[in-house]
C-alpha cells in the first residue's frame, strides 16, 4: 500500500515539474517572439527612417537636366528597334534653324548622329532617301486633356475635373487617363508626338499632371506612355513633376458646395492652403534636422504633400487664367509664398502685362485665335503671340485638346505666323518652347544628337497651309512604316499676310473690344 502511495506522489511531483517546465518554456517562447518582432519592427523603422532621411537629403534639390549628346532614350526598352538612316533631309530644328542635306541616324529610340554623308561611316539596318523633305522635331502640345476627356464626351469618360472641392492638390491625372483613347492615332498622324496632360480648370489647386508620348502602349498601360518611363534620374536629381492651377471665372461661377463666389474668396482659399503647406514644410524640416524627432513618425499629410512640394520648388506650375488682374493676383500670391509659376495658359490678355510676366520669368501658352466665348476671353487678339514674343516672353501655341482639336496644333501655329509671329518663333512655339517650359528641353523639341527620336517628315514647309506629315516617328517607331516616303516634295517659303499694325491698337483688336463691350452690356 505504501508503495502505491509513493508512486502516486512521484507521479504528482513529476506532473508539477512538467507544468513548471512547460510554463517556463512558454514564457521563454513568448519573450523570444516579442524580441524577434521588436527587432523586425526596429529593422522596418530603420529602413523607413533611411528612406525619409534620403528624402531629407534631396528636399532642397530642384529637378535639373541638361542636353547630353551621348544620352540614350530610356524608353527604348519598350520597343523592338531597327536602326535606320534618314538621308538628304532638310532639318527645321526646334529653334527654327534650317540645315540642308543632312543625314539623321536613329538607334535605340534616339537620334545618335547628325551630319552629312553618314552612309559612308555609320552602320544601320534601313536606308531612306528623303530627297530634301523637311524634317522637324515632333510637335509638343503643352495643354491637353488626352485620355481624361475621351470623345465622345460622356459623363462616363469625363475625368478631367474633380468637383469635391476647390482645393484638390492630391488628385492626379494619371489615375484617370485612358491609354486607349481612340484619338491617339489621328493626333500622331498630325505630327504631334508629346502631350502635357493637365487636370481640369474647375479647381484652384487642380492636381498633378503628366507628360506623355503619343505612342500606343505595348501593354495598354498608362505608365508606358510617360515620357519619363524608365528614366535615369541620378542620385543628385529628381524627376520633373507638373502641377495645374486655375483662377478666375470658372471657380467663382461653379456654384458647387464649398466653392468661393468671388475672386477675393479664391485668393483666400489659396493663401489658406499654402499657409497650411508652409506649416507642413516647417515640421518636415525640423524632423530632418533633429535626431530626437527622428525617433517619431515623419510628418506627412496626403492632402498637403503636393502643396509642400510646390513650396519646395519640386513642381513645374501651369496655371489656367485669362485676365490681367488674375495673372497679377496669382503672381502676388506666388511671391508671398515663394514659389515660381512657370507658365500661364490661355492668358488671352497677357499681351497687356508684358513687363510683369518678364520680371517673373513666366512663359505663356496661348490660343492662336480664340476669343469671346466668355467675358474673361474678351481681350484676345490674333497678334498676341507676336507681341509676347517680340518682348522676349517665351510663347507656346497649344490646343487644350479636345476643347480644340489637338490634330490642328500645326494649323494654329500657321495662324500665329500669318499674324506676324516670325517663322522660327512659330516653329519653336510648337516644339522647343513647350519642351523647355515643361523642363523636357533636354530630350524633346529639337532634332539633335542625344534627343528622343521624335521626328516628323513633312510634304512641304510646315508653315505652309495644308502641309501634312508623310511620316511621324515616336521614340524611333515610324507610324506609317515609311510607306509614304517617295519622290521629291514641294519646297515653298512660308509667307505672312501683310501686317498693318505697329502697336497693340490694331483694327482687329478694336473690333473684338467693341463687340465684347456690346455683349457684356447686353
Amino acid at each position: 500500500m505504501t508503495h502505491i502511495f509513493n508512486t502516486v506522489q512521484e507521479l504528482i511531483e513529476l506532473k508539477k515539474r512538467y507544468r513548471r517546465v512547460f510554463f517556463i518554456s512558454f514564457v521563454l517562447a513568448i519573450v523570444t517572439i516579442i524580441a524577434i518582432l521588436k527587432d523586425l519592427q526596429n529593422s522596418v523603422q530603420a529602413e523607413h527612417v533611411d528612406d525619409v532621411l534620403e528624402f531629407c537629403k534631396t528636399s532642397t534639390i530642384k529637378p535639373h537636366y541638361s542636353p547630353d549628346r551621348k544620352r540614350i532614350n530610356e524608353r527604348n526598352v519598350l520597343f523592338n528597334h531597327e536602326s535606320f538612316l534618314l538621308s538628304n533631309a532638310t532639318i527645321i530644328d526646334g529653334d527654327g534653324t534650317i540645315l540642308k542635306d543632312m543625314d539623321i541616324l536613329v538607334k535605340n529610340s534616339t537620334i545618335v548622329r547628325l551630319g552629312k554623308k553618314l552612309s559612308l561611316t555609320e552602320s544601320y539596318s534601313t536606308f531612306l532617301d528623303l530627297n530634301g523633305s523637311f524634317v522637324s522635331p515632333g510637335l509638343v502640345d503643352i495643354h491637353s486633356h488626352f485620355g481624361t476627356r475621351v470623345q465622345p464626351q460622356l459623363k462616363a469618360t469625363e475625368d478631367t475635373n474633380e468637383f469635391s472641392g476647390p482645393i484638390t492638390p492630391y488628385v492626379r491625372a494619371i489615375d484617370g487617363l485612358d491609354p486607349q483613347d481612340p484619338e491617339l492615332e489621328s493626333l500622331v498622324a498630325s505630327g504631334v508626338t508629346s502631350h502635357l496632360v493637365l487636370t481640369g480648370s474647375r479647381n484652384l489647386l487642380s492636381g498633378e499632371s503628366y507628360a506623355i508620348k503619343m505612342h500606343r502602349s505595348p501593354n495598354n498601360l498608362v505608365d508606358e506612355l510617360l515620357i519619363q518611363y524608365n528614366a535615369n534620374i541620378g542620385e543628385d536629381n529628381k524627376p520633373i513633376r507638373w502641377f495645374k492651377m486655375a483662377y478666375g471665372e470658372n471657380e467663382k461661377s461653379s456654384h458647387a458646395p464649398g466653392y468661393p463666389v468671388s475672386r477675393m474668396g479664391e485668393a483666400w482659399d489659396l493663401r489658406k492652403v499654402f499657409q497650411e503647406g508652409q506649416a507642413l514644410v516647417q515640421k518636415q524640416d525640423e524632423w530632418c534636422r533633429s535626431p530626437q524627432l527622428q525617433k517619431t513618425e515623419y510628418p506627412r499629410d496626403f492632402e498637403l504633400d503636393n502643396v509642400a512640394a510646390i513650396l519646395r520648388g519640386d513642381f513645374n506650375i501651369n496655371v489656367h487664367v485669362y485676365e490681367t488682374y488674375d495673372i497679377e493676383a496669382l503672381l502676388r500670391i506666388a511671391d508671398e509664398f515663394g514659389f515660381h509659376i512657370g507658365s500661364f495658359h490661355h492668358a488671352l490678355s497677357s499681351w497687356k502685362v508684358l513687363e510683369l510676366l518678364k520680371n517673373h520669368n513666366s512663359s505663356v501658352a496661348i490660343f492662336a485665335d480664340e476669343w469671346g466665348k466668355k467675358k474673361e476671353m474678351s481681350e484676345g487678339t490674333v497678334y498676341a503671340p507676336k507681341i509676347l514674343s517680340d518682348y522676349g516672353i517665351p510663347v507656346s501655341i497649344k490646343t487644350d485638346h479636345p476643347a480644340l482639336p489637338g490634330q490642328d496644333l500645326l494649323y494654329y501655329a500657321q495662324i500665329a505666323h500669318s499674324f506676324g509671329l516670325a517663322p522660327e518663333k512659330a516653329i519653336s512655339a510648337i516644339t522647343s518652347v513647350p519642351a523647355l517650359t515643361m523642363g523636357m528641353g533636354h530630350r524633346i523639341g529639337y532634332v539633335r544628337e542625344g534627343y528622343d527620336a521624335d521626328l516628323v517628315v513633312w510634304d512641304n514647309h510646315p508653315l505652309i497651309l495644308g502641309a501634312k506629315a508623310k511620316e511621324v516617328l515616336v521614340d524611333g517607331i515610324p507610324i506609317f512604316n515609311f510607306t509614304k516616303i517617295s519622290g521629291k516634295d514641294k519646297y515653298e517659303v512660308p509667307k505672312q499676310r501683310k501686317q498693318h499694325r505697329n502697336d497693340a491698337q490694331h483694327k482687329e483688336h478694336l473690333l473684338f473690344w467693341a463687340l465684347s463691350t456690346v455683349l457684356v452690356m447686353i
